[in-house]
């Protein structure tokens, strides 16, 4: 009886042990699949408009930043990722103080930190706002030698663009396209089902990579080859092959024999895309509609663990409002209170306020110097405008001992303003007309406060005290220049019916063109610029009634452009240092250049080869002609002010260029000639 009980209870234990670890199994196999669907999104200061990283300089500075928390997607958890350049003199002590929501997070010494990296893990409170402020303040002091020259150089610390907020999102909570447009990563791939040169499919390309290259991304074009074949459907739709011809095997069509991993963002017909999403095997055995939003619009499909939107290439208003909104302009640290409060502008001109521009407009604190430096990107302004002046609104310390406070204003390192402000607690309006010159694409505007200290500087400082510039400043506006002598001054006028016109065999093989016009489009477009893509024909005459964009157009007469590619070999020839760089026809080069036809202006980019180098585009500002290949940029240049480099070409020679050696001498010899006529006539004359 007892070993009949002892092995029912060896039974009971052996089944409890093997479900305890079944339990466990599954708990540790949960663990590892919780853990594989959370990623860690970084929202670095670059990607929010801030490229160049914060800066803090003299005693005290002050900067903040907006954080988007993607509070929707409800994150587990969250930290700041701060990378430090600390560059301070001997003499100087200075400490960082960070705060999150005016909740102090940091005081770091500065002299004694050694390290170049600060991680600062958030609270779960700080999470739940759409939006989190950080604000980065120097305070700085003398060290032991409290006599030092106020001329002397002193430090500053930046915080590099790499620095930013990392969340830990798990995806499966990401169910909005909203918030998946936010957490793409910093390398976005893009793929686009064309392979038959739509115009849309293209277009819609376009808008998507220039609006997440705005927010600082990198982007991959790739094309999904292998596209079945194609027969009208109901409706007028194109269907492939294999779901309409009867016996058809579908897995003959665009099958690949490895499986990719998908992109983040696919473009192109909803049919092709459907296809080429099984065939890849992305989405399983799914028989139900990968778009259940409708296919003219924007879908989100879940692939595995990750997910994959889908653009129809006319979304219309659901992709005009993902690639106009973004996180660049509500994370430039300005209060929505201080952007919005009424302004004093002047009715009969045309004005923008300063925190339209995103100004920061928070206090600061000044001691012996202080004040704010801001850009003013052309491409935020209305198409058709740039600056032509500007009105401060300042409040600043009173002075003391008859010693006011002065300010400085510069543009650009150029000087435009220095003096004395009224007595009085103001504010003080100052009025700047700004200097009629080369229009810039981000010209950058610098307003510095002095203070004059009334005691020994070796025994006491002054005391520091507030100062802000009012959301009551704004930007003076007036028309751009109508013919454009730089790519800045085109900037101006472009905007969403600006047209793209586009060689119709370029469009077969995009991912090269998307990426270069991406590049040089970050920079140089509007959002929703250019407004279409207009497929065209060498033959075919081009009579644009503005502005315009050019794909290709090599061997058009009508064009007046400082470099004809359909002369043969071009060279650009240094006057004092001869050939600086050759083009000779079969070099894979891309040419950005301002032309002229007719009346109207544009931007051409053109190549020797049928398939343009896969350049990376540049900052287009003040020049007239660019030329780049897949390495980047070789030159750049404004032809009509450049004295030391002129463009050759060497074998197309007119009876100008074969005098040019003789120049001078017939110069001389006319000169003589001319004299000598002069001579007879006045003694005939006598």
């Amino acid at each position: 009886m007892r070993a009949r009980i002892g092995l029912v209870r060896l039974g009971l234990a052996l089944l409890l042990g093997s479900l305890v670890g079944g339990d466990r199994g599954v708990q540790a196999q949960s663990a590892l699949r919780a853990k594989a669907e959370r990623e860690t999104v970084e929202l670095d200061l670059a990607r929010l408009g801030f490229e160049q990283g914060l800066e803090l300089r003299g005693t005290v500075d002050t900067r903040s930043v907006h954080f988007p928390t993607l509070a929707a997607s409800r994150p587990d958890s969250g930290r700041l990722r701060l990378l430090l350049d600390v560059q301070l003199p001997t003499w100087q002590r200075a400490v960082l103080e960070v705060r999150v929501k005016d909740r102090g997070v940091l005081a770091l010494d500065l002299l004694r930190w050694a390290g170049s990296e600060v991680v600062l893990p958030l609270e779960p409170g700080d999470l739940r706002e759409p939006f989190a402020r950080v604000e980065f303040e120097l305070r700085g002091s003398l060290a032991d030698d409290r006599c030092v020259d106020d001329r002397t150089a002193g430090g500053f610390v930046r915080i590099l663009p790499r620095s930013g907020l990392e969340l830990v999102v798990d995806t499966r909570r990401i169910d909005e396209i909203r918030n998946f447009w936010e957490t793409l990563p910093r390398t976005v791939e893009i793929a686009v089902a064309s392979g038959r040169g739509e115009a849309d499919v293209f277009h819609t390309a376009l808008l998507v990579g220039l609006a997440l290259a705005r927010s600082g991304r990198e982007i991959l074009y790739r094309e999904l080859e292998g596209s079945p074949p194609l027969v009208a459907g109901e409706f007028g739709r194109l269907l492939p092959v294999a779901d309409q011809v009867e016996g058809a095997d579908r897995r003959s069509f665009g099958k690949h024999a490895v499986a990719q991993k998908p992109p983040h963002v696919v473009i192109g017909d909803p049919e092709i895309v459907a296809f080429h999403m099984k065939e890849r095997a992305w989405v399983g055995d799914r028989e139900e509609p990968l778009f259940p939003r409708g296919t003219n619009d924007l879908s989100l499909v879940r692939t595995g663990r990750a997910s994959v939107l889908f653009v129809h290439p006319r979304a219309g208003a659901a992709l005009d409002r993902l690639v106009r909104t973004g996180l660049v302009s509500l994370a430039a640290g300005t209060d929505t209170n201080l952007v919005s409060s009424g302004s004093h502008a002047e009715p009969e001109v045309e004005t923008v306020p300063l925190g339209e521009l995103g100004v920061e407009l928070r206090t600061r604190w000044i001691g012996e110097r202080g004040g704010w430096r801001f850009g003013l990107p052309l491409v935020r302004l209305p198409a058709g405008r740039v600056p032509v002046g500007v009105v401060l609104d300042v409040v600043a310390p009173v002075g003391s001992g008859g010693r006011p406070v002065s300010v400085a204003v510069w543009l650009d390192e150029e000087l435009l303003h220095t003096g004395p402000l009224p007595d009085g607690p103001g504010p003080h309006r100052l009025r700047l007309n700004l200097p009629e010159r080369d229009v810039r694409l981000a010209p950058e505007l610098r307003v510095e406060l002095v203070r004059q200290a009334e005691a020994d500087p070796c025994t006491s400082r002054p005391t520091q005290l507030p100062a802000q510039l009012l959301a009551s400043s704004y930007l003076i506006l007036g028309a751009a220049p109508r013919h454009p002598r730089t790519f800045a001054e085109l900037a101006a006028l472009l905007d969403e019916e600006t047209p793209l016109l586009v060689e119709r065999d370029r469009l077969d093989r995009p991912t090269n063109l998307l990426t270069t016009l991406v590049g040089i489009g970050r920079h140089l477009f509007r959002p929703g610029t250019p407004g279409r893509v207009i497929p065209i024909a060498g033959d075919d005459p081009l009579r644009p009634e503005r502005p315009f964009l050019l794909v290709g157009g090599v061997a058009r007469p009508e064009l007046v452009a400082p470099l004809r590619l359909d002369r043969g070999r071009v060279a650009l020839v240094g006057r004092a240092s001869g050939p600086l760089l050759e083009i000779a026809p079969g070099t894979n080069i891309a040419v950005a250049q301002l032309v002229r036809l007719g009346e109207q202006p544009g931007l051409q980019l053109a190549g020797l080869e049928p398939e343009l180098p896969s350049w990376p585009g540049d900052r287009l500002d003040r020049e007239d002609l660019v030329v780049g290949d897949r390495s980047g940029t070789r030159i750049a240049l404004r032809t009509t002010r450049e004295t030391v480099i002129r463009v050759a070409y060497p074998e197309a020679i007119s009876w100008f260029d074969r005098l040019a050696p003789w120049r001078w001498g017939l110069i001389l010899a006319f000169w003589a000639a001319l004299t000598a006529c002069l001579v007879v006539v006045l003694r005939r004359r006598a």
